[in-house]
Formats: structure tokens, sequence, C-alpha cells
């Protein structure tokens, strides 16, 4: 939906329109505050993502490149564990 598709379509077989809409509203009420920790984190960490790439899906895929060699099964599992880490109120 952030792309510009219909909240039908991005629900497709899954979840119903409604609750599509819901988690989007979510994501979109905390995506700032997220990505200011994350940036905080990454810099913590010694490494600045390259200007213009400060979103939270840019910031997201950071991560690997600021902790080499971490092992992870999905890469907004191992963001909320950083997030959780850094003690704030955000879960993505």
């Amino acid at each position: 939906m952030l792309a510009g598709v219909p909240a039908e379509q991005a629900a497709g077989l899954g979840p119903s329109v409604e609750t599509v809409r819901r988690w989007l509203a979510c994501y979109k009420a905390i995506r700032e505050e997220a990505a200011a920790t994350m940036r905080s984190l990454l810099a913590r960490l010694g490494h600045f993502p390259p200007l213009g790439r400060s979103s939270l899906p840019d910031l997201i895929h950071e991560i690997p490149l600021a902790i080499p060699g971490v092992a992870y099964s999905c890469l907004f599992g191992l963001a909320n564990i950083l997030l959780g880490q850094a003690e704030r109120p955000v879960w993505i």
C-alpha cells in the first residue's frame, strides 16, 4: 500500500482489507520514530548510511552492513530486536 497498491489488492487472500488498512495506519504512525531510533542505533555501531537513504526500510537494510556476520531469518524481526534493545516503545 505504501507503493500505491489498493488495500483490496494488498490484502489478497490473506487478512481482511480493514486489517491491512489498520496495519498501514499503525506503521505510518510509528515509522518516523522507528527510523530515528534505527539511525541512532546504526550511528552507535559506527555505521552511517549514505545521504538520501534514511527511510525506515532503507535503514533496516543497513543492519547487516553495520553488524557483519549477524544471523537472522527475517530482517524486520532483527530490526525489532534492535529497537527493543534501544528501550524505545517502537515495534514494526
